[in-house]
């Protein structure tokens, strides 16, 4: 039997991404985004002192979740005047959703659902499905826009080795050199997320 393969399309912003059908599951889409090492044309296809290792994108019809997973190298990691490390690896995890159909109508890019209750449990079970009980170890930077804030756009970041596999940390809050940086543990992202969220729904 021949395994799965996802569609291939160009999205609004130029950039390319896979289609996943009714009939993948959310593990066979994360199975296949770690798993595949391609670095998608994007329009912003750098960041400075980001080097990527790979970039999917893709869109998954049945929870219409659009997802960015990448692999990244960052050197150095400077916060304020200070140097934290001459380099990093990161595996990293975004998650916004959709209620057009991205793959007729691809240049809705960009034109994201604001999140339901069910899409805050959607994203939990996505990020278990990319990082396992890894997931207790996330870095997670909040939104600083309004627009992030709005759709509940969050960077998950898990901070890794030269094997890509979590490097070697024993706590599970950030380093305070991460916190300065605004990022924040998966528990604590969680209730802020949740707040977040009940003040949407509140003032609907």
């Amino acid at each position: 039997m021949s395994k799965k393969k996802p569609v291939p399309m160009t999205m609004g912003d130029g950039g390319m991404a896979v289609y996943f059908g009714l009939r993948w599951t959310l593990r066979e889409v994360a199975s296949w985004m770690i798993r595949t090492n391609d670095l998608m044309r994007q329009a912003h296809s750098s960041q400075p002192g980001i080097r990527y290792i790979s970039f999917n994108r893709g869109f998954h019809d049945k929870t219409q979740a659009l997802l960015l997973y990448s692999r990244e190298v960052w050197m150095p990691l400077t916060i304020g005047d200070k140097v934290i490390q001459d380099q990093t690896r990161w595996r990293h995890f975004s998650i916004s959703f959709h209620n057009t159909d991205i793959l007729k109508d691809p240049e809705h890019y960009g034109h994201a659902r604001l999140p339901s209750r069910d899409d805050r449990v959607l994203v939990d079970r996505w990020i278990e499905a990319f990082f396992g009980n890894q997931r207790r170890l996330l870095l997670c930077e909040p939104p600083f826009t309004e627009r992030g804030r709005q759709f509940d756009v969050w960077h998950y970041r898990l901070l890794v080795g030269e094997n890509w596999l979590p490097a070697k940390v024993t706590r599970e809050i950030p380093e305070s050199e991460f916190e300065a940086a605004g990022w924040i543990s998966y528990p604590k992202s969680q209730g802020i997320r949740q707040e977040l969220l009940s003040k949407r729904v509140g003032e609907r």
